[in-house]
């Protein structure tokens, strides 16, 4: 039988606006850049058939700055076909947050959409 887990975050990029007041995620200055779903679809699936989890929480420096973040929500809610809270940790506010909008939506739809097929 799988083991469960209340929670589980993917720490997709180290980009960040360092905007957030409050920040509770580290940002290693040392460490530049994104990583991306496809190097790491292979071990998401592995652990996909070890564990049920709960709620996933798609984090990073800043996700929404992430150039494949539409593939990390996808890939992740296709690995873990169980887990019916799938999360972004933005910090982004104001003008920053309505010009990712469109992918906002994006996400959304494409996760309620998830959630009414299961």
């Amino acid at each position: 039988p799988k083991k469960f887990l209340d929670s589980v975050s993917f720490y997709i990029t180290n980009v960040c606006g360092l905007a957030c007041p409050g920040c509770v995620t580290f940002y290693n200055y040392k460490v530049k850049g994104h990583y991306y779903w496809i190097d790491t679809k292979e071990k998401a699936y592995k652990w996909a058939n070890l564990i049920d989890v709960r709620q996933i929480t798609i984090v990073g420096g800043e996700p929404l700055l992430h150039p494949g973040i539409d593939e990390w929500t996808m890939g992740v809610a296709d690995a873990f076909k169980n887990c019916d809270d799938i999360r972004i940790l933005t910090g982004l506010v104001g003008t920053s947050l309505v010009k990712k909008k469109d992918l906002i939506r994006k996400f959304f739809i494409e996760n309620l959409l998830l959630f009414l097929i299961k």
